[in-house]
């Protein structure tokens, strides 16, 4: 058995995917599964897969129709033979070397999480988010290391490494219905029953933001909603671990809000018809306190909070949307 398969959905990635088959590489062969699951691609993409395993016995191409990434994912689940798995993004870069000794230092752990660096490609600012060498149980993770009040350790898969034989033993998958969040509905499935987590200061990978191209010109409402799910999941499990949910809850709230009104913003919606939809969610809200991270939150994010909580959410609006299109 390897001790390793790395699953990298593909969509129409052919332009990234000279630098991760370089970067792939690096990793052992003979103890690293590298599973490429070609997800309907309508590029390159599947022609220069079918290269890469032609060419290495360490590469396996899955060719399957277009069904969002949860799918690809769970595609490559079907085909684990490993001891960990590692899902990857096509377009990002990473540490070979690193990842392989945090194998080898865990002992068996449930998961395997490791510092990350965010960094946006046009200014090239860098942003890390670092742990500390800590080894506690999936459960102490999800109370200690949470998105909202400290580290982000819960949203994203691609700092993490997932024990095989836990991730059967509970029959855990992504959830192909949801669109956004699926990551943290996964993450926080996994946690939940793991046993043992180890967290580690060591950097091993870097999330590159790229430029979002052309903005959405239709609203809608699946972000919010599958965000909305995914903290109902997080919420019921820190109120099952016996942890006061009401502040988390509270910056939910002004979450929600900020995702609404930066759709309806980005789409074709007229400044009224936006309205109704911030009004409806705020009277959805009624009796519930809004607030920030103080840890991140800037000037005008505190200021709109505060408008929320004076009950003037026109107001709200109205600045938010009049700060979005003087930028």
């Amino acid at each position: 058995m390897k001790d390793l398969s790395v699953v990298i959905p593909v969509y129409n990635t052919g332009e990234h995917l000279p630098a991760l088959f370089e970067q792939l590489q690096q990793f052992p062969a003979h103890r690293v599964d590298i599973i490429l699951v070609n997800d309907g691609s309508r590029d390159n993409s599947k022609a220069l897969c079918e290269a890469i395993a032609a060419e290495r016995d360490n590469f396996h191409l899955i060719d399957k129709p277009n069904g969002g990434v949860s799918s690809a994912r769970n595609a490559g689940i079907e085909a684990l033979t490993s001891r960990y798995v590692w899902f990857c993004d096509a377009d990002d870069r990473f540490f070979p070397e690193k990842i392989i000794a945090l194998i080898d230092e865990a002992s068996d752990a449930d998961a395997i999480c490791f510092s990350y660096e965010q960094i946006t490609q046009q200014s090239g600012q860098s942003d890390k988010c670092l742990f500390p060498q800590d080894r506690c149980s999936g459960q102490q993770a999800i109370a200690q290391y949470n998105s909202y009040d400290g580290p982000n350790n819960l949203s994203t898969v691609w700092n993490k490494l997932f024990l095989v034989d836990t991730l059967r033993q509970h029959k855990l998958r992504f959830d192909t219905a949801m669109h956004h969040s699926e990551d943290r509905a996964f993450n926080l499935n996994f946690l939940y029953v793991s046993q043992s987590v180890v967290l580690s200061p060591q950097l091993c990978y870097q999330y590159i933001r790229y430029p979002s191209g052309t903005l959405a010109t239709s609203y809608s409402s699946s972000r919010i909603n599958d965000t909305k799910r995914s903290d109902q999941i997080f919420l019921g499990m820190m109120q099952a671990l016996g942890k006061n949910t009401e502040p988390l809850a509270n910056m939910m709230r002004f979450n929600y809000m900020t995702m609404l009104t930066e759709n309806i913003i980005k789409s074709q919606l007229s400044f009224f018809s936006g309205y109704r939809l911030v009004k409806e969610e705020y009277k959805d809200n009624r009796g519930g306190h809004y607030a920030v991270n103080h840890l991140t939150a800037g000037r005008s994010a505190r200021l709109l909070c505060r408008l929320l909580n004076w009950h003037m959410p026109f107001l709200y609006y109205s600045i938010f949307w009049l700060k979005e299109k003087l930028k």
